[in-house]
């Protein structure tokens, strides 16, 4: 083979290494909280959707907001079953065109990611892992602080300060600021 050829087949080969590379890079779950913005922003586009009279549109966004609840598999029992409803009268919905369902589901879904989140940042609070429990936290409504309000920033704190020997102290402190 002529050494052309030789690199050519050497170039072709390194990047379809490349390309396996991001590919796998690109299958790494995403964090809760990207997940569970991805949930409430499809619904909120099937609800938009909807009011434009497009069903089609609707249907889709749903799916994708169902697609993206799957990535919240380590939700807790209670709250997946939940979402697992919410989302399924939320396809009901926009099969029926029915605006005002549609809004309560979405509704629905949202308290049913909070309260999951919750429970999963208490549960890894409870033990001592850290860096979920930071995951999970970012998975809720942040206020704008005014000069009358600060920022309700203690459980943030209180997770980044967690050890072993202060884990029912995190706890208390985040159950005070959620």
């Amino acid at each position: 083979m002529s050494r052309s050829i030789r690199a050519s087949v050497v170039i072709l080969g390194l990047l379809f290494c490349l390309i396996g590379l991001g590919t796998t890079a690109s299958a790494a779950p995403r964090p809760p909280w990207e997940a569970a913005e991805t949930v409430g922003d499809e619904l909120f586009a099937a609800q938009t959707a909807l009011l434009g009279d497009d069903t089609v549109a609707a249907i889709a966004h749903v799916e994708q907001a169902r697609v993206a609840a799957v990535e919240l598999d380590s939700l807790p029992p209670e709250p997946a079953a939940l979402l697992d409803r919410a989302l399924a009268a939320a396809g009901t919905a926009v099969q029926t065109g029915d605006g005002d369902a549609l809004a309560g589901a979405r509704g629905l879904a949202r308290g049913a990611v909070y309260w999951g989140s919750y429970l999963a940042a208490r549960a890894a609070t409870e033990q001592g892992d850290a860096e979920t429990a930071r995951q999970w936290l970012l998975v809720r409504d942040f206020r704008t602080s005014t000069r009358f309000s600060r920022p309700g920033a203690d459980a943030t704190l209180a997770i980044r300060d967690l050890t072993a020997e202060n884990a029912a102290d995190t706890v208390a402190r985040l159950d005070a600021d959620l």
